[in-house]
């Protein structure tokens, strides 16, 4: 493990023999210690920041039994869920119904509707929830929801969470609302704390939770792309994203609810009020009154005829969605720690899937950082005959320059071994389909997991084409048979793809990287400004591109 650590701080290729794993548990050896669950306590040393009644810091054997106790007291939960009925449920369908939801407004106007029409339960589970317009707008429809008996339990990632802890805690006060934070930190508040205790704890802190889902009543559901954030819905000033969901209703919904049942009861989801004991029910007023009041000061970014969730909630509360219908298979990685096994259960699914293709292959992938072993996998399906059309981010339409530094490295093998890779322009024609309304100053950006193939079968949820889908992250997917589906898709990427809306990246008679759209060539990588240039050529010369 230290000549591990030793070789990158060197600067060496240290990502090569051994593989990325090695290094991660190198890492993880260094940090984590990792240890059983009797021996964790004394060997994580927390930081001193979640404290007891007693004023003494928990340990995580101590937070798991407080968490575990802590499900023991609710009262009404269990029941309420014991004695729900399918009340929208039609058992004579063999297959989902299924309706995507392209843009932004279809995007927020489906879950407002899931919400108004949820009778019994509301479970939902997000990598990110932003106190943007959108983040306060859902949470106090979540509120209304539990106000009139739905039981609402919200599983968020702690990474973008930390810093409200009593908020969350407070609200969890609700005798309808449970909230959890998975893999949490002990630092709530100290930003200094909370960089120290990464780096002490970094092989458990990096594995952080990015499934999106939510699914009401155990009848609907929506899984995809989006977070629950300004920008996945065309309402950010700076920046907006091309995302992609699947709304359903009929038999899947059924096995979504046992994957969040599988998180829920997981070990590294915390209740929020174990995480803030102090919070009380006396909290629960003031901070329902914080949310309402600093909803009404965000209520005009967002159209009045989409905060009503108008168009989507009679179908919703029929229970059926005329469209598609087609054979589900839903995969999804264990809640735990990361091993060093092959990877994601959901990347491997969707190599197997395009393994399979035999006529074309049409992928839509925010984050782009193929190894080896993938570039190998594309250069044996196109050698089989078979088209693969790719669009991603570029530079300038990327949000995490970081991302993009781990395709620098990479570009050229992908072209060469048959990829024909588009690379989304930040100031795309068509950028006024996803914002709400038009926002001339926002640049485009993509965060849409979509793969097709063949035309007739369709990948989607949270999975991206990088290594921290595949060995750090937990991810969803759904494999979806539906010749109709994947028509759709493919008519959702392929315009994008166009000179109008992407870069098409190809290697000249020169051997030059070219980018080229309607407007001409270029063989420098588009760019929003030379400073984001010249940080990309710097981030891809670092060894972390195992890391990205």
């Amino acid at each position: 493990a230290l000549t591990m650590m030793r070789r990158v701080a060197l600067g060496r290729n240290a990502f090569s023999r051994p593989s990325y794993r090695t290094v991660h548990s190198a890492i993880r050896i260094l940090t984590a210690r990792k240890a059983t669950p009797g021996q964790r306590a004394t060997r994580l040393r927390p930081a001193p920041v979640a404290w007891t009644p007693g004023g003494r810091a928990w340990t995580w054997v101590e937070l798991a039994r407080a968490n575990s106790e802590s499900l023991c007291d609710r009262p009404l939960q269990s029941k309420l869920r014991e004695a729900e009925s399918p009340v929208r449920r039609d058992d004579s369908m063999t297959k989902p119904r299924m309706i995507p939801l392209r843009s932004p407004s279809e995007g927020l106007e489906a879950r407002l509707a899931m919400i108004a029409g949820a009778t019994n339960t509301l479970d939902l589970q997000y990598y990110l929830w932003k106190s943007d317009a959108v983040g306060l707008l859902m949470v106090t429809k979540l509120i209304d929801a539990a106000d009139r008996g739905v039981s609402v339990r919200l599983l968020v990632d702690d990474l973008r969470l930390r810093t409200r802890t009593h908020s969350i805690a407070s609200l969890s006060q609700h005798p309808n609302i449970e909230i959890k934070s998975f893999n949490p930190w002990f630092s709530r508040s100290s930003r200094f704390r909370a960089a120290a205790e990464f780096l002490r704890r970094f092989g458990q802190l990096d594995r952080r939770m990015h499934n999106k889902m939510m699914v009401a009543d155990t009848t609907s559901a929506i899984i995809g792309g989006r977070n629950i954030a300004d920008e996945h819905f065309g309402l950010n000033d700076a920046f907006n994203l091309v995302d992609y969901d699947l709304l359903l209703s009929g038999v899947a919904i059924e096995r979504l609810g046992e994957v969040f049942e599988a998180y829920w009861t997981s070990e590294p989801a915390v209740a929020a009020g174990v995480l803030d004991p102090k919070a009380t029910k006396s909290d629960l007023g003031p901070a329902v009154q914080s949310i309402r009041k600093r909803r009404i000061g965000q209520a005009t970014r967002i159209p009045s005829d989409l905060a009503a969730a108008t168009t989507l909630s009679d179908q919703i509360t029929a229970g059926a969605i005329p469209v598609s219908e087609g054979d589900v298979a839903i995969t999804f990685d264990t809640p735990g720690d990361a091993t060093d096994g092959p990877g994601t259960q959901v990347l491997k699914s969707l190599r197997q899937a395009i393994a399979t293709a035999r006529e074309e292959v049409v992928v839509l992938t925010p984050f782009f950082v193929p190894r080896e072993v993938a570039i190998e996998i594309y250069r044996d399906v196109s050698n089989s005959g078979v088209s693969i059309k790719l669009l991603t981010n570029s530079l300038a339409s990327n949000s995490g320059t970081i991302s993009n530094s781990g395709l620098d490295n990479a570009r050229r093998a992908v072209i060469e071994a048959g990829v024909d890779l588009y690379e989304l322009r930040s100031h795309a024609a068509d950028k006024a389909l996803w914002e709400l309304p038009q926002r001339p100053n926002a640049y485009l950006g993509l965060h849409g997991k979509l793969y097709t193939i063949d035309r007739n079968r369709v990948v989607l949820g949270s999975v991206n084409l990088d290594p921290r889908s595949k060995f750090i992250n937990t991810e969803i997917g759904m494999t979806i048979e539906s010749s109709q589906l994947a028509s759709e898709a493919v008519e959702t990427i392929e315009p994008l793809m166009s000179p109008q809306n992407a870069w098409h990246v190809t290697i000249d008679g020169e051997d030059r990287l070219t980018w080229t759209c309607d407007e001409g060539s270029t063989h420098t990588q588009p760019a929003r400004s030379s400073l984001q240039r010249w940080a990309d050529m710097a981030l891809s010369k670092l060894p972390i591109r195992k890391y990205i």
